[in-house]
């Protein structure tokens, strides 16, 4: 199991989002926390960086998170979540 933490930003996402979209969020972030490798999660690589995609699916479908995942000490950042074409855009 990896130790997760997610980013304030995040955070307020996740609060923002009516009940069955925030509940499916938590429910697929649950699952990534126990094991990043699920095949049942749609995780990806993104493309030319280091950190990964997370797609949410169901009703949270228009949503993505950018995860930094770190094998050495087990963790994930959540660094983002975000509508699918927002979330890829540089953050300050």
């Amino acid at each position: 199991m990896y130790r997760l933490t997610i980013r304030k930003g995040a955070q307020k996402t996740i609060a923002r989002q009516s009940r069955p979209v925030r509940e499916q969020m938590i429910k697929e972030i649950d699952q990534l926390e126990a094991d990043p490798d699920d095949p049942a999660l749609d995780v990806e690589r993104v493309v030319g960086g280091s950190e990964w995609r997370l797609r949410f699916k169901g009703p949270a479908h228009r949503f993505r998170a950018i995860v930094v995942r770190d094998d050495v000490t087990t963790t994930l950042d959540i660094r983002a979540i975000a509508p699918r074409g927002e979330v890829y855009r540089p953050r300050s």
